[in-house]
């Protein structure tokens, strides 16, 4: 290959990008996995969650099949067949599961992999699925849930048959024992005195009763809540890793040409178009890493900036080290994914380039955060052109403007390539850094839209197991529920008082999820950071998810209440009392 890039070098073509793929590796290999690797996350997230719905769902059942479980242990049944019955039911329902869950999940992976295909440019022309997929997913669907459900079956089928006949027995809740119950408690409440809050209190206090199955919504909720928040994070992040990137660029516009030209003379004719205020030349090289053991790496992209005090270029985000300074000769700053790709450079060490066909030694002086598959290194113009004869040559010129809104920056640009073509300075290619912020955005737009998508079935799972433990609440405090119809609430108040227990928990889980979407959302921007730029992304925190999450766990915590608050609200006196 080595041999190929010079001998075409040497017969005056110029080598822009070579990459030699790894047997068994797609190329971009490295953001791929990285991809996949946030995916299997939040795919464990989703399995994690399915589990403590399955345990609700159960619990839920098994609460409103009490007392037919007590008559079946009254007429001999034991423990072990009545619950071999439940499992046997619990099978059925992960086999329709199965049924509906594989068709779908086939759609989702030929979705998901064009997306993908999309997301790196080339088209699928065919997916098939190994086996061992469907295996794995059978075997989830079958036997996952049969082990969620042995938590509360072993939990409720241990009771003796006059408990579970009992009509109250597995109602009641445990409330006053320790401080949290009792501060919660209206006669410690001043305020309750002062204002008519009774029924809000009465929601408040029925959210601690139980709180072994508190905590299992709560789990469920926060961890949703935590990663909706931490994909709005990582959205933030990857545009402030953007924005960082783009302030490299204190300019407007850029322009490469041809081939390199007299750099005096390109600054005069862009400064003569009216709305020009600055100009900045540098020159842009292809180069290649030579090893110690006289190998080549790929291309690599030289960028020769002019350093000095006014420069249009600004110091990128370095990571370790510092920036090129005015009279820096042999001094280069390369991506910190380089030095991680090289394992025998190191920062402050010697690199060799090759350039123009010649070995030229360089020092390491500093990394800076970039994108792993673009490898960029930057040296002083006055030192590049020194050593390739292009002293006083530019090929490439940047433009500060008077605006910088689109349209004025975009009719500005228009002007000036229309005055280098007149002067016979043919522009190979511009762009604006309005156009490249929009395109870098855009980039990640594929990869934020995925992950969104699995952090709202997250949620919807959470939104779910909410709607079991409300259900239950309201099977086990039916009687409370005829007692407060016959002291005189209406409809609207017994359905409110369930409502507002379900949106105190979402409520809960909401801040709950804020705290714990920090570490998350800082572990993903790691991992998503190494693998598409080799270093952790800029980390931002999103206030408009944090506050988009609330609204949106308001409104799922109030229909997930409303089916079992509606059904409690239906329910006369006479039926409540004589509930069995």
């Amino acid at each position: 290959m080595n041999r190929v890039k010079d001998k075409a070098e040497k017969s005056g073509y110029t080598i822009p990008l070579s990459m030699i793929a790894e047997p068994g590796q797609l190329p971009m290999n490295d953001i791929l996995q990285g991809i996949l690797l946030l995916m299997g996350v939040l795919g464990v997230l989703s399995l994690f969650l399915s589990v403590f719905l399955v345990v609700n769902t159960v619990s839920a059942l098994l609460t409103q099949q009490r007392r037919q479980i007590g008559v079946m242990k009254a007429v001999g049944g034991s423990t072990l067949q009545i619950m071999g019955m439940y499992l046997v039911m619990v099978l059925a329902y992960g086999g329709m599961a199965l049924l509906i869950a594989i068709p779908l999940g086939v759609y989702g992976a030929r979705w998901l992999s064009a997306a993908l295909a999309g997301y790196f440019n080339f088209e699928l022309h065919a997916m098939e699925a190994p086996p061992r997929t469907f295996l794995i997913q059978t075997a989830v669907g079958l036997i996952l849930p049969v082990l969620a459900s042995l938590v509360p079956f072993i939990s409720s089928l241990r009771i003796s048959a006059a408990e579970a006949m009992s009509s109250y027995t597995m109602g009641r809740g445990r409330f006053g024992g320790n401080v949290i119950d009792r501060l919660l408690s209206g006669a410690n409440l001043w305020f309750a005195r002062g204002f008519s809050v009774r029924s809000m209190l009465l929601s408040v206090r029925n959210t601690f009763r139980n709180k072994g199955r508190l905590t299992l919504t709560l789990i469920t909720l926060t961890l949703g809540s935590a990663t909706f928040i931490s994909v709005f994070n990582i959205r933030a992040s990857l545009s402030s890793t953007v924005e960082d990137m783009i302030k490299w660029f204190n300019c407007d516009t850029m322009l490469t040409f041809d081939r390199t030209y007299r750099a005096d003379k390109v600054q005069l004719e862009a400064l003569s178009i009216p709305g020009v205020t600055k100009t900045d030349v540098w020159i842009q090289l292809p180069t290649r890493f030579v090893r110690g053991d006289e190998s080549e790496s790929g291309m690599i992209y030289l960028f020769a900036p002019t350093v000095h005090a006014e420069s249009l270029i600004v110091s990128p985000s370095i990571a370790e080290g510092r920036w090129l300074a005015p009279g820096d000769e042999n001094a280069v700053v390369v991506p910190s994914a380089f030095l991680q790709d090289e394992p025998e450079l190191e920062l402050g060490g010697d690199i060799v380039l090759k350039i123009d066909g010649k070995e030229h030694t360089f020092k390491i002086v500093g990394t800076f955060k970039g994108m792993a598959f673009l490898p960029i290194v930057y040296a002083n113009y006055e030192y590049i052109t020194k050593i390739t004869n292009r002293i006083g040559e530019a090929d490439a010129l940047m433009v500060a403007m008077e605006a910088h809104d689109a349209a004025y920056v975009d009719s500005v640009t228009r002007t000036l390539e229309e005055r280098f073509e007149r002067v016979g300075i043919k522009v190979s290619m511009l762009t604006t850094i309005n156009l490249e912020r929009r395109d870098a955005e855009a980039s990640f737009d594929v990869l934020v839209a995925l992950l969104l998508t699995m952090a709202i079935l997250l949620a919807l799972v959470g939104g779910l197991g909410l709607m079991g433990t409300m259900s239950i609440n309201v099977l086990e405090r039916t009687r409370e529920i005829g007692v407060l119809r016959a002291i005189g609430a209406s409809n609207r108040g017994v359905a409110f008082v369930f409502i507002r227990e379900g949106v105190v928990i979402g409520l809960m889980s909401w801040a709950m999820g804020a705290v714990f979407a920090i570490p998350m959302s800082q572990g993903l921007n790691r991992a998503l950071g190494q693998a598409v730029m080799g270093v952790p992304l800029t980390y931002s925190f999103s206030m408009p998810g944090l506050w988009l999450w609330l609204l949106i766990v308001i409104l799922l915590s109030v229909l997930a209440s409303f089916i079992p608050a509606r059904n409690a609200s239906r329910l006369t006196v006479r039926e409540v009392l004589a509930y069995e």
